[in-house]
């Protein structure tokens, strides 16, 4: 068994993936923040790398404009000893949201 990495956009699911061998892959209804995604990679300015998703959660959007309630992960601590813990929030409107708790 492999595991698979895929790029999500906000809000939507992965889709149809065509693998470099020409073969196609449909994963409708596989969301960023599902129970199958098991880590996260950050962004290239967050220092990259994966970090692994520890706890799940409904939230409110942070951003004033929306008033909706999100899926929210919450990451492993990071490496630096930050005092601050990682999380992300998905909105359709504003994209992935990073915030510290």
């Amino acid at each position: 068994m492999s595991i698979e990495q895929y790029t999500y956009t906000a809000g939507g699911d992965v889709g149809v993936k065509e693998h470099e061998d020409g073969s196609v892959e449909s994963l409708h209804g596989f969301s960023a923040m599902g129970e199958e995604t098991k880590y996260i990679v950050l962004p290239d300015e967050m220092g990259g790398g994966q970090i692994d998703i520890v706890h799940r959660m409904k939230h409110a959007c942070p951003m004033e404009d929306c008033e909706k309630e999100h899926d929210m992960v919450v990451l492993a601590p990071t490496k630096d000893e930050s005092p601050e813990q990682l999380a992300v929030v998905e909105c359709q409107t504003h994209g992935f949201l990073w915030c510290t708790l």
